[in-house]
């Protein structure tokens, strides 16, 4: 589990077990710590989609053909 993750979870419990006064501070925490989270995962989807369409370049064609 990466560390945004476990801060997520341990925040929906905190926010679960909190006394009323304290919800609200937490949820945004929360909210803030999903944010993070969304950039993380655009960031490494870009990544991954960058090199899958390196890899399915067409190769240069060969000298052989006229």
């Amino acid at each position: 589990m990466s560390a945004i993750d476990e801060r997520v979870k341990k925040l929906c419990a905190k926010a679960a077990n909190a006394p009323e006064g304290e919800v609200e501070e937490i949820l945004a925490e929360l909210q803030e710590a999903l944010k993070e989270h969304a950039r993380f995962v655009r960031f490494m989807a870009g990544k991954t989609l960058t090199r899958m369409s390196k890899d399915r370049l067409p190769s240069p064609p060969s000298k052989d053909v006229p």
